[in-house]
């Protein structure tokens, strides 16, 4: 048998089961007996929000993400070149209040890599927001995880994908 003999045969072959495959499938549809659709994966990648934050704390995740997540971590639990926010503003930790986050924020620390915010043209505003949500998760009040932002009546929420 040649190379290009056994190529033919594996051609054929795969399309033998490839039909095989739709045929079985469309018979199933016809008599109403289609297997249901998988969908244990969703939820694997697209977990539910744990936690339902107001307007100026869910808006402070979104700066962190945007900003802060990619040094400090996802959930602000630290990386191998920053450190965890989670336990610098926690009990304990060298970052007891507000003013001292954004003083350490917006002016940067100078030799670690920790930009000058403010300088960068992050307003104290949204410093303000990320606090609120940094000192969330620092205290235990937000858990790891994108959160939703609850609505003006309490009830549901948004995420990314409603953006």
């Amino acid at each position: 048998m040649t190379r290009t003999d056994i190529l033919s045969a594996l051609v054929a072959l795969l399309l033998m089961i490839a039909t095989a495959g739709r045929v079985q499938a469309q018979s199933a549809a016809s008599n109403g007996t289609a297997p249901a659709a998988d969908t244990s994966w969703f939820a694997r990648y697209h977990p539910v929000a744990r936690d339902t934050l107001p307007a100026d704390t869910y808006a402070g995740w979104e700066q962190f993400q945007a900003n802060c997540s990619r040094c400090h971590g996802q959930d602000a639990e630290g990386t191998s070149f920053a450190p965890s926010l989670v336990q610098a503003l926690g009990p304990g930790g060298p970052v007891q209040t507000e003013s001292a986050f954004l003083k350490i924020a917006c002016n940067g620390v100078p030799g670690t890599g920790m930009p000058a915010w403010c300088k960068l043209g992050l307003g104290e505003d949204k410093l303000r927001q990320i606090y609120l949500y940094v000192h969330g998760r620092a205290t235990g009040a937000i858990h790891p995880g994108r959160p939703m932002e609850r609505t003006e009546a309490g009830a549901g929420g948004r995420n990314l994908s409603d953006r």
